[in-house]
């Protein structure tokens, strides 16, 4: 069996890849996550078009003329988009909804929150009972466990939740969930770039947090009591 492929091929896969690449860079510099997305469209577009133009000589079994390029058709047009939009919908709609469901969370509006809420109106606070201390976000849902309560001071609550209000201000659970799924698909940002990504954020959710608070001091304090906590639960 002989393959041919055109030149052109050859050349825009050429200059389609070395685009992916830098939108890699970039999207690893900043974790914006339209750039994951620029650089996964990139990486695959000379697979889509080598699909319709590759030609195979098999003159041995005429039944197979352009199997090559129906295998490749078929995975660049029918697996990968609707795999993309599944993970898409699952990952960032489905999920914060069965966490809710999940945990049994019920609605959070104390004094604090309330104060909160005022620097982003579409934050919704969620408590759920258990006794670890633990804080996420997903889209615009902050759940906050009970042992968190138990755990921190006042001041050391709302920088928490400023950190996590910020998640919610810049929609990092998009932000994780691209560069996660990016990770999975891009055999580039196979290795580090998630938790690189994910780590940039973390560290731009406390700056938020302590400019708010005009000190990074409950900020500090607070993650040393988590720390401290899981380290002796893990000993225990």
């Amino acid at each position: 069996m002989n393959i041919y492929v055109p030149k052109e091929i050859v050349t825009l896969a050429i200059v389609s890849w070395l685009l992916a690449l830098c939108f890699f860079l970039l999207w690893r510099k900043s974790g914006k996550p339209f750039l994951v997305y620029a650089h996964l469209v990139l990486l695959f577009l000379p697979l889509g078009i080598y699909a319709t133009r590759v030609e195979c000589d098999m003159h041995w079994f005429t039944g197979l003329l352009g199997l090559c390029s129906l295998i490749w058709a078929k995975l660049a047009a029918y697996v990968i988009p609707p795999v993309a939009g599944i993970s898409i919908i699952v990952g960032y709609f489905l999920i914060p909804k069965l966490y809710q469901t999940r945990l049994a969370a019920k609605p959070l509006n104390d004094a604090l929150t309330r104060k909160l809420r005022t620097l982003q109106k579409n934050a919704t606070f969620f408590w759920f009972d258990s006794a670890k201390p633990v804080t996420f976000t997903s889209r615009n849902k902050i759940f906050v466990s009970v042992g968190l309560f138990d755990l921190l001071t006042k001041k050391e609550l709302e920088a928490v939740f400023l950190h996590e209000l910020y998640h919610v201000k810049v929609n990092s659970t998009w932000t994780k969930f691209s560069s996660i799924f990016g990770q999975f698909v891009s055999p580039i940002a196979r290795f580090s770039t998630a938790n690189h990504v994910i780590c940039l954020d973390e560290k731009s959710a406390d700056i938020f947090a302590s400019h708010v608070q005009c000190t990074e001091r409950f900020v500090v304090s607070a993650r040393t009591k988590i720390r401290e906590w899981s380290r002796r639960e893990s000993y225990f």
